[in-house]
């Protein structure tokens, strides 16, 4: 959601000058759900020809039950659970010994962490002549400096260590920007 307000001044009283008119705020707010990404297998499909991985196998009851319990900075390290995915099971008389097929995890079926920001500006706007502007802004991103993370960078179940860990934010921490702007 965006928005913007030119703050109102009461006219013939003591707040009629330049030091009160011109005023505006404004911004942008945006909450989501995160955004959505698969869990792979680097092992799987090697039955089909396949040599760069497939999806996982999924065993738990539902998509639901693989996200992990607690606060947020807590499911950093798995955000999903491993034992919920296994590799894809081995496919007997195909392509060789050890050659698995695909598994069963839905492709996009989890997200990652919910997002939400604030952006904010000031604007003051001074009238020097009847064609002269001065406009000063300053200009917030991510107001309240709230850590917005990607979604998990390893996906991938043949590697457990890592599987699922977030290590990366999706936007940076605080910004404040200041600018100025003269037009005839």
């Amino acid at each position: 959601m965006s928005y913007s307000y030119d703050l109102p001044v009461p006219g013939h009283s003591f707040f009629n000058n330049q030091v009160f008119q011109g005023w505006s705020v404004g911004g942008i707010v945006t909450y989501q759900s995160g955004l959505p990404f698969s869990v792979t297998d680097s092992t799987s499909g090697g039955a089909y020809g396949n040599t760069g991985g497939g999806t996982a196998t999924f065993v738990c009851a539902n998509a639901e039950d693989a996200y992990t319990q607690g606060s947020l900075s807590d499911r950093l390290e798995h955000y999903l659970n491993p034992a919920c995915f296994t590799s894809a099971a081995n496919v007997p008389f195909a392509a060789g010994p050890g050659a698995t097929g695909y598994g069963n995890a839905p492709r996009n079926a989890w997200r990652g962490p919910f997002q939400q920001n604030w952006d904010f500006v000031v604007n003051k706007q001074f009238q020097i002549s009847e064609n002269q502007r001065l406009q000063l802004r300053m200009e917030f991103f991510n107001l309240f400096n709230h850590p917005i993370f990607r979604f998990p960078n390893v996906v991938n179940i043949g590697t457990p260590s890592t599987f699922t860990r977030i290590t990366e934010t999706a936007i940076p921490a605080r910004l404040i920007q200041f600018g100025l702007r003269y037009s005839l």
